[in-house]
């Protein structure tokens, strides 16, 4: 599906999604264009050098792993880094996720674990459920 490009990116309002404008992210690389916007809009532009957007997410292709708004940011020479809140019973705030975008093929994007920020491997750790984390904590009251 070919969305004409604009100016000022009329063509978010008619995303098949229906998400919102709120919180874009707009960048370039490779070539490509690239415009997150919100829980679930994700933009992209079919050629190199390229105006002409596609609504990458109605094609399903999703790159948000479970954040919500996230944000792209140039890092070292030709690298990008997403990040963005995880949905919580809470709300809004508390945990950020980062990862790192990797360019596939004509423009699409896929992610993988920051190796910076990756735990080196070795002896195996136990990791608490999160039933284990919340024994005891009231978590109604952060509703």
């Amino acid at each position: 599906m070919l969305i004409e490009s604009s100016e000022n990116f009329d063509f978010v309002k008619n995303s098949v999604m229906k998400n919102t404008s709120e919180c874009p992210a707009f960048f370039d690389w490779n070539g490509y264009k690239y415009l997150i916007v919100g829980f679930t809009g994700y933009f992209r532009t079919i050629e190199k050098n390229s105006n002409d957007f596609i609504d990458a997410s109605a094609l399903g292709e999703n790159i948000y792993d479970g954040l919500s708004v996230p944000m792209v940011a140039k890092f070292g020479d030709n690298r990008r880094i997403m990040a963005g809140w995880v949905e919580s019973p809470w709300g809004w705030g508390g945990v950020m996720m980062q990862r790192e975008l990797i360019a596939e093929e004509k423009g699409k994007l896929g992610m993988k674990w920051i190796p910076e920020l990756a735990p080196e491997t070795g002896s195996r750790n136990l990791i608490n459920t999160e039933k284990e984390i919340l024994n005891g904590i009231n978590i109604d009251k952060f509703k």
